[in-house]
């Protein structure tokens, strides 16, 4: 038994970190770690060589095949992968809950019907396309005016050309989607939808919630319930250390010396009483709980960073141009330096920052590697010609979407 259940424990460590490197390997803060590049070895390396060999042996017939499905999977807009996730919580939490919820206290009984439809909730939010999220023809002057441009990653005048509107700044056309997106995150396939102005802070939540929900499933599981029912049979570690050292802290008293034969005998014991289906929710939610919470850890930060995943990848695009050292920085020439209040929202009735009313800085890169000269294209208009400077950080650049962590956090809690 002990290999299998060891196997078994392998086996769910390492498909969540399958999953999560599949999923968010491609995020900036992983783009120069063995994360990122297990992510291009999977998405990249690995399919190029599958398709060389194909198209060796069959011709190109399987490749084309299956690209179809994975495009379909990845690339276009269906309720496959909701159904998966909702599914797999469902089945779970019927699981453990068809045999333990009788035995609970009244307060666990009372708490679980609270947290546990939380995740379908928010799930069904972000699903949905909300108006200030999309933009169109009726809300484009308002979206237009709702953030200002900061003439680095977003410039005035864009047209996209699917929507054939002026893109507002802080926006993203989503080709899965079929429409401009306002201040546009990422498009996010575990709710088939685009996460943006409106609808990005549910996606948040749905984070929090499927975080809290698995550590509270793994918890009733294996604490709540199989600990009191099991806990007889472990060795304690008064064998190995003066009594009371460690047993007034460890939950699970196992003495070093032995381990795997008292880990067996838990295993077994717990099986026995709970089932695998039991035992089995437990190790999963506590071994996938980390998924969502390390996710919402890296949006928190954007949010205190006054960035989108969007705005991220094309920081991360101008960070590895400076490690190239072809990026200058200069300054603008304006009147108008000050702030404003968004026009388009209730955001100038909240009390906080202002927007910038016109950016201070300009990036630009050369493609020689030398200072920009005269005369200046129309895009570098009211940058002082004396004041170019290499830029080597990003640390010397000014992000006028960051107005502080609270501030930050208050604009997308309002939508």
């Amino acid at each position: 038994m002990e290999p299998l259940l060891r196997h078994i424990v392998i086996a769910i460590f390492a498909l969540s970190f399958l999953v999560f490197t599949v999923f968010f390997g491609r995020l900036p803060v992983f783009r120069k770690t063995p994360i990122g590049f297990l992510h291009r070895l999977i998405w990249q390396y690995f399919p190029a060589l599958l398709r060389r060999i194909d198209s060796a042996v069959t011709g190109g017939r399987i490749y084309r095949y299956s690209s179809r499905t994975w495009n379909y999977l990845l690339y276009e807009k269906h309720p496959l992968v909701i159904i998966f996730f909702l599914g797999l919580l469902t089945t779970a939490s019927t699981l453990l809950l068809y045999q333990t919820y009788t035995t609970f206290a009244a307060w666990h009984r009372l708490l679980i019907p609270l947290l546990l439809p939380l995740p379908y909730l928010f799930t069904y939010l972000s699903s949905r396309t909300l108006p200030n999220t999309v933009v169109t023809h009726s809300n484009h002057s308002a979206q237009v005016a709702a953030y200002p441009y900061d003439r680095i990653l977003f410039h005035p005048n864009i047209l996209c050309r699917t929507c054939r509107l002026p893109k507002p700044a802080r926006s993203k056309h989503c080709s899965i989607c079929g429409t401009c997106v306002a201040r546009a995150d990422h498009h996010c396939i575990w709710v088939n939808n685009c996460l943006g102005r409106e609808n990005y802070r549910w996606f948040l939540a749905l984070l929090a919630s499927t975080a809290v929900v698995l550590l509270y499933g793994a918890y009733l599981a294996l604490i709540v319930f199989l600990y009191p029912r099991v806990h007889d049979r472990f060795t304690h570690y008064d064998h190995a250390f003066p009594a009371g050292l460690l047993s007034s802290w460890a939950p699970w008293p196992l003495r070093l010396k032995g381990f795997r034969e008292d880990l067996n005998t838990v295993m077994v014991e717990s099986i026995a009483v709970g089932g695998i289906s039991v035992l089995g929710v437990g190790l999963l939610a506590a071994l996938t709980w980390p998924l969502p919470l390390g996710l919402l850890a890296y949006h928190v930060y954007l949010v205190w960073a006054g960035m989108t995943t969007n705005e991220a990848n094309k920081w991360a695009d101008w960070r590895d141009q400076m490690r190239e050292g072809n990026v200058y920085i200069g300054r603008i020439q304006s009147p108008h330096h000050g702030h404003a209040r968004a026009t388009s929202n209730s955001y100038a009735e909240m009390g906080g920052e202002l927007w910038p009313l016109a950016p201070r800085q300009m990036l630009v890169r050369t493609e020689d590697g030398e200072i920009p000269r005269e005369p200046l294209p129309p895009a570098l208009e009211g940058v002082d010609p004396d004041s170019w400077e290499r830029c080597h950080s990003l640390e010397a650049v000014e992000n006028v979407y960051d107005l502080g962590f609270a501030d930050n956090l208050r604009e997308i809690l309002r939508g």
